[in-house]
């Protein structure tokens, strides 16, 4: 899990020099044999994916996204940008299940998305579990999680009830959303 995690980011993020604003696409794959016995490379499901990154999504939550999905890179001026684009197929169950995922989505999507530490101080300068927020980006309501600064690190939004979009920053949140509309996708 772990390993496979640090093998995409580092293979992801050392890849040839993207040009600014382009989005790279990583396709996560496993090995498979096909029906001659042949070992080949096979494009994993988001299923497998977060299974293979041992990540603690709940069965519901896998159950309530397509298989198919997109991982790419966005570069930003000096700073790449992880987006994940997940297919869903039931959004009731997918909103519930990014809910319950909160805890610990950032970690388990690091480092493939940057880490936040997963606690922060209050205003009474306790230790608290950091938490999303609510916010609307775009006219879209999104889910945000900021770090110490303020800054936005990770945040989620269905743009339609049919589609997922995770990302590290604002600026591939639109990005994502702009191309998707052009595809006639949303």
């Amino acid at each position: 899990g772990t390993d496979y995690k640090r093998t995409i980011a580092t293979e992801a993020r050392s890849a040839a020099k993207i040009p600014l604003g382009a989005i790279l696409r990583i396709i996560p794959t496993s090995p498979e044999t096909n029906a001659s016995g042949v070992a080949m490379q096979q494009a994993m499901s988001i299923g497998t994916f977060l299974t293979a990154i041992e990540s603690q999504a709940s069965p519901e939550l896998l159950r309530a996204l397509e298989g198919d999905f997109f991982l790419g890179l966005h570069q930003l001026a000096g700073k790449l940008s992880s987006v994940l684009i997940i297919p869903v197929n039931s959004y009731e169950r997918a909103f519930a299940g990014m809910l319950a995922w909160e805890p610990t989505m950032n970690g388990d999507l690091s480092p493939i998305f940057t880490a936040v530490p997963s606690q922060t101080t209050n205003e009474r300068g306790l230790l608290v579990g950091r938490e999303f927020q609510d916010e609307l980006i775009n006219n879209y309501d999104v889910r945000v999680l900021r770090d110490d600064f303020g800054a936005i690190q990770m945040l989620y939004s269905f743009p339609t009830r049919s589609m997922l979009i995770i990302s590290e920053s604002p600026y591939s949140f639109t990005e994502a959303l702009s191309r998707l509309r052009a595809n006639r996708q949303i």
